[in-house]
């Protein structure tokens, strides 16, 4: 899971250091068509995909260099982050309760 904020915030990135990311990529997908989720989560991985899968011709763009606009010069960067976002989102859904263990044994006491 790691894996992506890694090669997202690495100082010196190249394009091909995001082939480390794809197994994540691959094991999201799996996991969310397994698990089948609300339609916002799979846009979100969608869009993520896109990004980290985005063609390097468009970094060089001088549209993209000065300014605000150079906030959209790096997609894979931004995808890695949604990426990360997203799977951090199904660990925390896959607890099975965010009661104390305190509390659990207390309630299984008194049953």
């Amino acid at each position: 899971m790691f894996i992506s904020l890694l090669v997202a915030t690495a100082p010196i990135g190249e394009g091909y250091h995001y082939v480390l990311i794809l197994p994540g990529v691959v094991m999201a997908w799996w996991w969310a068509m397994r698990r089948r989720g609300p339609l916002w989560s799979g846009a979100l991985l969608l869009a993520a995909t896109v990004l980290i899968c985005a063609p390097q011709k468009y970094y060089d763009s001088p549209r993209i260099q000065a300014g605000w606009a150079a906030v959209f010069a790096y997609p894979r960067v931004y995808g890695a982050f949604g990426l990360w976002g997203w799977l951090l989102n199904q660990l925390r859904d896959l607890r099975p309760s965010a009661r104390p263990l305190a509390a659990r044994e207390g309630a299984r006491a008194m049953t």
